[in-house]
């Protein structure tokens, strides 16, 4: 039970810092081209906490599966045409500001992916755990403990390599290399 609250809680820190990165890339794309940012907001519904930091409230909300950030003449009906409103901008900065979020967020998945793999990535090592008398694996003359370290031409295979070579031969034989 603990675990899954805690697998709970870690995936809703996830989620929020997908929210967080993605919003903050929306607030620094419309404060670079001088939109004012009225509200930053991390979650939905009621406000839990906030402050107000120059210009821009800051808030956590109730319900952090989502966020926002309200820019200043954000609507067409409400611009006065003010120089720091959104609607005052040109389109292409306009499409900076809306591209920003999911730019941000392509950022982190790659920061994300090249400390996963600096910090290692478990894989299933290719080893025969147990064989089954007759089957094509122990007639090869496998035996329980060998690692597979080569099979149809990829050297250090994973688990999922041999699998996957073994169904696209088929019937046919797939030349391997162990060690025992």
């Amino acid at each position: 039970m603990f675990g899954s609250i805690l697998s709970m809680c870690l995936a809703a820190l996830a989620v929020g810092l997908l929210i967080l990165i993605h919003e903050a890339g929306h607030f620094v794309a419309a404060k670079a081209i001088g939109v004012r940012v009225e509200v930053f907001s991390i979650g939905f519904w009621k406000k839990l906490v906030s402050f107000k930091y120059g210009e821009t409230e800051y808030q956590l909300s109730l319900i952090p599966l989502g966020g926002y950030v309200k820019l200043a003449g954000e609507s067409p009906e409400e611009a006065t045409g003010e120089p720091d409103e959104f609607w005052s901008k040109t389109p292409g900065q306009r499409s900076i500001v809306f591209v920003a979020g999911v730019t941000m967020n392509m950022v982190l998945a790659l920061i994300g992916f090249i400390a996963a793999f600096a910090v290692g990535v478990p894989f299933t090592v290719a080893e025969i755990g147990s064989l089954e008398k007759g089957m094509p694996a122990w007639e090869a003359g496998l035996k329980e403990g060998d690692e597979i370290v080569k099979i149809n031409g990829i050297n250090r295979p994973d688990f999922q390599d041999v699998t996957r070579q073994v169904a696209l031969k088929g019937l046919k034989q797939v030349p391997i290399v162990v060690n025992r």
